[in-house]
């Protein structure tokens, strides 16, 4: 549980790319294992953004698809509103081959290498904001790929997003303390601290708030259905404003400035989670330390054949999938 894959019980989850590094959660031990060719694929758990955080920060492709789509069977539950599996992989037609596996539907036909006339939106609000330099300018470079292949991009006005991570918080939390508040009860000192820090902010959410989350979910999810979603085939953003950050940078002995390192480090996959809509990550290069960088698709609910088809795309122009960790 949590954005980083510190574990206070097993240790941390090393980044293959650079053991200084985290992994990204909380699917770490998923993306690690992709990304040092350890698996051909790999499930995650994506409630706040634990599939696709992995994938960025290992350099690998994750797919967090629209809510429900894939059954939660079998998956310890953390939010019964917001928990979604999702596969991670080495590349997007092997997501394609893993979603076919678990849904039964065709997803490896849509990857036709054909993307002209698609159109991209680009927000201009919340998620180019405060954007490190060495995501904008791989980001910028993926546009360019992208625009050669044929697809347009056009700006488009996003509903504020800026009390998102809050109304998500809202839900997850109650739900995750109603989770586990047995064993908070009984035995506390087995979580660890991150955790058992997170999980008890549940029972401080009043009912009123929990509703309240809930119901504008919905009302959110119609105004991005509507408004920038209409007018494009999906979203193309970062997957983090900020490159990889070290494991000191995200220890609890890091105090105060850890809060604000795991709070970027989310920012741009929780508002999705909260609003249930299809999300994939890929490859789009490194920053200067030879730490990968991820790009971002969002789209309209039950489009992942559209995501994979634009990233899959993208990665055979670009051969970042074909990159090799220094293990």
């Amino acid at each position: 549980m949590g954005p980083t894959g510190h574990n206070a019980h097993l240790g941390r989850c090393r980044n293959p790319w650079n053991e200084t590094r985290i992994t990204g959660g909380s699917s770490s031990g998923s993306g690690a294992a992709v990304a040092a060719r350890l698996v051909f694929g790999s499930l995650g758990s994506d409630t706040g953004g634990s599939v696709r955080l992995p994938a960025a920060m290992c350099g690998v492709v994750g797919l967090k698809p629209t809510q429900h789509l894939l059954a939660t069977d079998g998956m310890m539950g953390l939010s019964e509103s917001l928990d979604c599996p999702g596969p991670l992989a080495r590349s997007s037609r092997d997501i394609a081959r893993l979603m076919e596996v678990m849904t039964g539907r065709p997803y490896e036909s849509a990857l036709d290498g054909s993307v002209a006339g698609l159109v991209l939106g680009i927000p201009t609000s919340f998620y180019w904001e405060n954007v490190a330099e060495p995501v904008e300018e791989r980001l910028a470079e993926a546009r360019k790929v992208l625009e050669r292949l044929g697809v347009r991009f056009v700006d488009v006005d996003i509903p504020d997003h800026t009390d998102l991570a809050d109304l998500a918080d809202a839900v997850w939390t109650p739900e995750a303390a109603a989770i586990h508040l047995p064993w908070l009860r009984t035995r506390p000192g087995d979580y660890g601290d991150q955790v058992r820090a997170r999980l008890t902010q549940g029972l401080a959410v009043s009912a009123t708030a929990y509703l309240r989350a809930r119901q504008l979910r919905t009302l959110m999810l119609e105004a991005m259905l509507s408004g920038p979603l209409s007018n494009c085939d999906a979203l193309f953003v970062p997957a983090m404003r900020i490159t990889v950050p070290t494991n000191a940078e995200t220890d609890v002995a890091a105090g105060t400035s850890m809060r604000e390192v795991l709070a970027n480090i989310a920012a741009l996959t929780r508002p999705l989670s909260y609003l249930g809509l299809p999300g994939l990550v890929t490859p789009a290069g490194f920053d200067p330390d030879g730490l990968p960088i991820g790009l971002q698709l969002i789209g309209r609910p039950l489009e992942e054949p559209t995501l994979l088809r634009i990233a899959d795309a993208f990665e055979q122009e670009t051969q970042f999938i074909r990159q090799v960790p220094p293990i």
